[in-house]
């Protein structure tokens, strides 16, 4: 059997492409690390915006040092604005951080309760200890389903039980 050239140079030049593809196809594109930063960088807004919405802290949309290109700090402050509308004006699943429209609710009763149990604890001798009460064991007083999960709800409420607990203590 006798194979011309012309097919000779075909075969050759397909078993060449066929080995470089796999090792084409396994390098990142130059684009990729660009990409994953500003996406890092705007999520990292974006928690921050959140953050300082539910803290009702003013807006900052300064990014972190660790942004340093013109395009991550844009990207970081997209997303600061975004996660702090979206908690201020009740929009989305994350309106309240947690995925219901009201969370005045589950920080009030958990502030209010926090402080009455930080209180009682200075006022008794107790040691510091915000978990060992039912209130925030359960974390759902003032709950009901049209506020959204009670797990999400409990979230909140714990948090800001801490807060009143801690004030509560100290007599503040």
């Amino acid at each position: 059997m006798k194979i011309s050239m012309p097919i000779l140079i075909l075969l050759g030049a397909a078993l060449a492409v066929g080995c470089a593809a796999p090792a084409l196809a396994a390098q990142p594109s130059p684009a990729a690390p660009a990409f994953q930063e500003r996406h890092e960088a705007y999520n990292d807004g974006y928690a921050h915006g959140q953050g300082d919405a539910r803290a009702n802290a003013a807006r900052n949309d300064h990014p972190t040092a660790q942004w340093e290109t013109d395009v991550d700090r844009a990207a970081y402050r997209d997303g600061y604005n975004a996660g702090y509308d979206e908690v201020r004006n009740a929009t989305g699943p994350a309106a309240s951080g947690m995925g219901y429209a009201r969370p005045e609710q589950a920080r009030q009763f958990g502030y209010d309760d926090g402080l009455a149990a930080g209180q009682q604890d200075r006022n008794k001798g107790n040691k510091f200890n915000p978990s060992n009460h039912d209130f925030y064991k359960n974390a759902n007083h003032g709950w009901d389903a049209q506020q959204g999960t009670k797990y999400d709800y409990s979230q909140l409420y714990r948090e800001s039980f801490m807060k009143g607990y801690e004030a509560g203590y100290r007599g503040e």
